[in-house]
């Protein structure tokens, strides 16, 4: 039931951001919208032979990622500025490890979701492919990096 209750929060609020005013009508669009999408999150949830488990471990990364992005924009916006003036493909595919962990394991499964969601988040990269026999992805990376990516969240 708070899955349900964080997914209408979410829809609600985020509609009434990008609606641009605060009025009734905005308000009980919302109220509509945001049931829609959480019954919606419930019937998909429901109807999943897999299942995600939200654990502690998750919210680092979360928070590290979302606070490289400005940075990595700013990178990546310097990087196509002087590749549009000089020319070049700065781009590059690198194969790297990743701890794919247990299979059936709902943490395991949530922390795999996360990384390659978080590992393509940056506008400078992201994962072209996860070699699950390998254990391994292949990510397209536009800025070189100068450390090799932990294998368990690939930043």
């Amino acid at each position: 039931m708070p899955a349900v209750l964080i997914v209408w929060c979410l829809t609600f609020a985020t509609y009434l951001l990008f609606a641009g005013t605060v009025s009734v009508h905005e308000i009980v669009t919302a109220v509509v919208l945001a049931g829609l999408a959480a019954a919606w999150a419930q019937f998909i949830r429901g109807c999943s032979p897999r299942r995600f488990a939200a654990s502690r471990q998750l919210a680092m990364p979360i928070v590290r990622a979302g606070a490289g992005l400005f940075r990595a924009t700013a990178r990546t916006g310097k990087l196509l500025l002087k590749v549009a003036v000089a020319g070049g493909s700065p781009g590059r595919l690198h194969v790297t490890d990743f701890h794919y962990g247990r299979r059936n394991d709902g943490v395991q499964r949530s922390r795999r979701a996360a990384a390659v969601l978080l590992a393509s988040l940056s506008p400078d990269r992201f994962v072209v492919e996860v070699d699950r026999k390998n254990r391994a992805v292949l990510i397209h990376n536009l800025v070189r990096r100068d450390h090799e990516p932990d294998p368990r969240w690939l930043e």
